[in-house]
């Protein structure tokens, strides 16, 4: 199948701000405290359906663009945790196939600190927690994308309907060969927000101890990226074109 034009190939700015949505409050909480008119920022909880919910009401509010932020699964071996994610396509389960937006991309790619290079391979979505390697694995087989995450295509498609430029900026989190816990999905609520009964239950059963300490060491590297891809960026209105950062 063809791959769906990317919203607005280099637009600017004019028809509204920037919008940044985020499935989780360890990801949101990485924002910039002080923010300007050029920018707003959403925590949508995790999966497709809360992201093209939340992507639908950042259009009827006016926003010019739309950037998915967080954190994303390892695919591709070459992957570290911490690793920096700027696809250039989208991969949905449907097959469907979306394009970032590429002006906006190149600018976020040469605002990352020194040394930095972002990963531009695609980026498969799928409607599920893959908590294995093999998992892993087979997404990769079938889609040769390098990352994965759950709601990078529905928030492109929100985008494309509405005419408006797009992005995905992520940072690897897991990479291919990581094994997380079983039930992680459950640490997290609806909204995005951790849960203390599922996270202690965890850590009471000893034979998960070494996949909860591995993601605790993982999670503590993917959120200090995240936090310094924001305090690059936030200041500068995530490089969103137009953007009038100083208003």
């Amino acid at each position: 199948m063809p791959s769906a034009p990317s919203a607005r190939q280099g637009a600017d700015s004019t028809v509204g701000p920037m919008h940044l949505i985020a499935a989780l409050a360890s990801e949101l909480g990485c924002l910039p405290a002080r923010r300007t008119r050029a920018w707003a920022a959403t925590r949508c909880g995790p999966g497709p359906t809360s992201a093209a919910a939340a992507a639908r009401a950042a259009v009827r509010a006016g926003a010019g663009g739309l950037l998915l932020w967080g954190f994303a699964g390892g695919l591709a071996g070459h992957l570290a945790c911490g690793s920096i994610v700027l696809p250039r396509l989208v991969r949905g389960s449907d097959g469907r196939r979306y394009a970032t937006d590429s002006g906006w991309r190149a600018r976020l790619a040469a605002a990352l600190p020194a040394g930095a290079v972002a990963e531009s391979g695609d980026l498969a979505c799928v409607d599920f927690v893959a908590t294995t390697p093999d998992a892993k694995r087979r997404i990769r087989e079938a889609t040769g994308a390098v990352a994965l995450d759950m709601e990078s295509a529905a928030v492109a498609a929100v985008a494309l309907e509405a005419g408006i430029p797009f992005v995905v900026l992520k940072v690897v989190i897991d990479g291919p060969n990581d094994a997380l816990p079983p039930g992680v999905e459950q640490w997290v609520d609806r909204g995005g927000r951790a849960r203390l009964a599922p996270w202690v239950g965890a850590v009471l059963r000893p034979r998960e101890w070494p996949a909860i300490g591995l993601l605790l060491r993982r999670f503590r590297v993917a959120r200090a990226r995240l936090c310094e891809l924001a305090r690059l960026c936030g200041p500068r209105g995530f490089l969103f074109a137009g953007a009038s950062v100083g208003s």
